[in-house]
C-alpha cells in the first residue's frame, strides 16, 4: 500500500470539509489506473530519501580537489571561489510562499539535494520539516524577506567553464564518492599521479528529448506542454521547458549522468499540485543519461493525472480562452489534483490562493475542523499552499459506473479542468470580495442549493456563477474539444440533463445558438459583472447589452421557457 502523502492527507481534510471550504463545486456522481506499458515506472511509483552525500560542489571539495590535482603535476590556475548558495527557505505565510514560488529563477525542491534518492515517482513522505523548501541560488542572488539557511557556499562552474575547472570539478566528484562507474566511458586510476596524466574529460552534452502523456480516449501519446524539466546532479541544476510538441533541451551541459525531474510549472503561469509538501508535483524519473531522456506518462503513473490536468489547463489558456475572447485566468494560478474519495465532488474554483489576504477566517474555519476530525497538525502549512482550483482523482468504478458510458481519464480531466477555468475566468472578472460571497453561499447551502431557496440572496451568487460554469464546460466540450492533440471527441459528449440544475445552464447554451440574436460566451461573460448577482439581473443585463431590434422578447423568451 502506498503512503499517504502530506499534500493528500490535506487534500483529504480540505475537500472532506467542502460545507465549510468549497467555492463553486463541481457535482458529479461519487486513483487507481493500469500501469504504463511505456518506460513502466517502480511498483510503488514513489522515491524516498536516503543518506547524505558529500556535496562535491562545496568550496571546501572543491578547493581540496584543486589541491590535489595541483600536487600531482597540475599547472593550470584554478580561481576555486564561491559562485553559488545552497539554501533552505523556511516560508511561514502564503506571502513568504508566494514570492518563492513566484521566481521562476527558482528551481525549488522539498527534499534535501545533497542526499541519495531511492526510487522514482512522487515524493513518498516527508514527516520532518515539511514546510521548507531547498534550492541554489547564485552568489549575488537578492534574497526575497523569506527566513532562510545558507547550508553550503558552492563553487559551481558555468558554461564558459575552461577544461582545467571542469577537471577540478571531476576530481572533486571522485575524492567525494559521487562519480560511479557508470558515469564515465573508462574507470579513472585510484592514483592521482596517474589520473592526472590520464584525467580525459566525459564528453559534455545538452540534455534534450521528448515526454507525452498517453490520451485514453484514442490511446495516442500527446505532447507534455510547456512544462518545467529539471536535470541536476547534487546542486549543479539545469531547467527548461517543453515546447508544444513536448520536446525539450536543457541550457546547461552535464559530462556524466544526471537526474531527471518534471517540476509542474507551466509557462502560462500555472502550477498543477499534487503529493508533493509545499511545491508544485514533482515527477522523479531518476538517473539518465546526459544526452537526455524520453518517456511517455501512462495512465498506470502518479504523474498521469497532473500531466493531463497540465494540458488541459493549457488547452483553456492558449486555445478556448482567445478563440472566444473571454477573460483569462489569474496568473499564478494553483491547480491541486486531488486524490479519490466518496464524495459528491468532482473538483472546485475556491480561489484560495488569489484571495489569500481576505481568506484568513475560512481557513481559521478549516484548520479547526480539519484538527478536530483528523488530528493532524498540518493546517499552518496548508495555509501556505491553498489551491484555487481543485480537481479530483477518480477510481476505476467511477468511469465503469458513469452515466455517460464514453467517459474515460482524459476526458473526464479535461471536463473538469475547462469547468473550473471557465469559474477562474469569471473570478478574474469580478474580484475576491464577490467570489467571497459566492463561497459562502455555497458553504450555507452545502453544495448548489436549490430553487426552493429562490433565485435571490446568496443563492443568486450559485445561480450566475454555475449557470456560466456549466454552459461553458458544455460549450466548450462540443464546439472545441476536438481541437485536442489526436482526439477524436468531436460531438459526443452530452449537453447537461435539462432537469438537473435549477440555475438551468441551457438558457446560455440557447441564447449563443438562437440564429439572429449574436450573443457568444464572451458576451455574457461581460454581462457578468460585479453588481450582477442573480440571474434575474444577467437577464435584465442581457436584454440592456443586446436586446436592441426586439431580441429582448427573445431574450426574456428564453428565460421563461426555464422558469426565469
Amino acid at each position: 500500500m502506498k503512503k499517504r502523502t502530506f499534500i493528500a492527507t490535506i487534500a483529504v481534510a480540505l475537500i472532506a470539509g467542502a460545507s465549510i471550504f468549497v467555492a463553486c463545486s463541481k457535482e458529479d456522481s461519487r486513483n487507481g489506473y493500469a500501469k504504463s506499458d511505456t518506460d513502466p515506472i517502480s511498483e510503488e511509483d514513489c522515491f524516498t530519501i536516503g543518506d547524505q552525500l558529500e556535496n562535491a560542489y562545496s568550496v571546501t571539495n572543491m578547493q581540496k580537489a584543486y589541491d590535489t590535482l595541483r600536487a600531482h603535476g597540475m599547472t593550470d590556475i584554478v580561481d576555486v571561489h564561491c559562485t553559488h548558495l545552497y539554501v533552505k527557505f523556511y516560508p511561514e505565510t502564503p506571502d513568504n510562499y508566494h514570492k518563492l514560488i513566484s521566481d521562476t529563477t527558482l528551481d525549488l525542491f522539498d527534499f534535501p539535494l545533497d542526499h541519495e534518492i531511492i526510487g522514482q515517482g512522487a515524493l513518498c513522505s516527508k514527516p520532518d520539516d515539511y514546510n521548507v523548501l531547498y534550492t541554489v541560488v547564485p552568489v549575488n542572488y537578492e534574497f526575497p524577506d523569506v527566513r532562510h539557511e545558507i547550508l553550503e557556499y558552492c563553487f559551481i562552474p558555468d558554461e564558459n567553464a575552461t577544461e582545467a575547472e571542469e577537471k577540478v570539478e571531476m576530481e572533486s566528484m571522485i575524492l567525494t564518492g559521487n562519480l560511479t562507474p557508470d558515469d564515465t566511458i573508462s574507470t579513472p586510476p585510484s592514483n592521482p599521479d596517474k589520473r592526472w596524466n590520464w584525467f580525459r574529460l566525459p564528453a559534455k552534452k545538452h540534455p534534450s528529448g521528448n515526454f507525452t502523456v498517453t490520451n485514453t480516449e484514442n490511446g495516442a501519446q500527446d505532447p507534455l506542454v510547456n512544462t518545467r524539466v529539471v536535470a541536476f546532479r547534487l546542486v549543479k541544476i539545469s531547467h527548461t521547458y517543453t515546447n508544444d510538441n513536448g520536446n525539450y533541451y536543457q541550457p546547461k551541459g552535464f559530462r556524466w549522468k544526471c537526474l531527471y525531474a518534471i517540476s509542474f510549472r507551466n509557462t502560462n503561469s500555472f502550477s498543477v499540485w499534487g503529493n508533493t509538501t509545499i511545491a508544485p508535483a514533482f515527477y522523479y524519473m531518476g538517473r539518465r543519461d546526459n544526452g537526455g531522456y524520453s518517456t511517455n506518462i501512462g495512465q498506470g503513473s502518479v504523474a498521469f493525472p497532473w500531466a493531463t490536468i497540465n494540458n488541459a489547463a493549457c488547452k483553456y489558456i492558449k486555445d478556448i480562452v482567445p478563440a472566444e475572447n473571454v477573460t483569462r485566468p489569474p496568473y499564478n494560478l494553483r491547480i491541486w489534483s486531488a486524490p479519490s474519495m466518496p464524495t459528491s465532488y468532482s473538483g472546485n474554483a475556491v480561489m484560495a490562493n488569489q484571495m489569500r489576504s481576505v481568506y484568513a477566517p475560512a481557513v481559521t474555519t478549516l484548520s479547526a475542523f480539519c484538527d478536530a476530525l483528523t488530528g493532524f497538525p498540518f493546517i499552518a502549512s496548508m495555509y501556505l499552499v491553498l489551491p484555487d482550483i481543485v480537481i479530483l482523482n477518480q477510481d476505476e468504478d467511477y468511469f465503469t459506473n458513469h452515466h455517460d458510458t464514453n467517459m474515460n481519464p482524459t476526458r473526464y480531466f479535461y471536463k473538469n479542468v475547462i469547468h473550473e477555468m471557465s469559474h477562474a475566468s469569471h473570478f478574474a472578472q469580478v474580484g475576491a470580495p464577490y467570489w467571497g460571497q459566492y463561497v459562502n453561499a455555497t458553504v450555507a447551502n452545502g453544495g448548489y442549493g436549490d430553487d426552493s431557496l429562490g433565485w435571490h440572496g446568496m443563492n443568486g451568487f450559485i445561480g450566475v456563477g454555475e449557470m456560466w460554469g456549466y454552459f461553458f464546460e458544455n460549450w466548450n466540450l462540443n464546439n472545441y474539444i476536438s481541437n485536442l492533440p489526436n482526439s477524436n471527441y468531436n460531438n459526443r459528449i452530452q449537453l447537461f440533463d435539462r432537469n438537473r440544475y435549477w440555475f438551468r445552464p441551457h438558457i446560455l447554451d440557447s441564447l449563443c445558438r438562437r440564429d439572429g440574436l449574436d450573443i457568444t460566451p464572451q458576451k455574457i461573460l461581460n454581462c457578468m459583472t460585479v453588481d450582477v448577482t442573480t440571474v434575474g439581473a444577467l437577464k435584465e443585463r442581457l436584454k440592456l447589452n443586446y436586446g436592441t431590434y426586439g431580441r429582448d422578447i427573445i431574450i426574456e423568451s428564453i428565460f421563461n421557457c426555464y422558469g426565469f
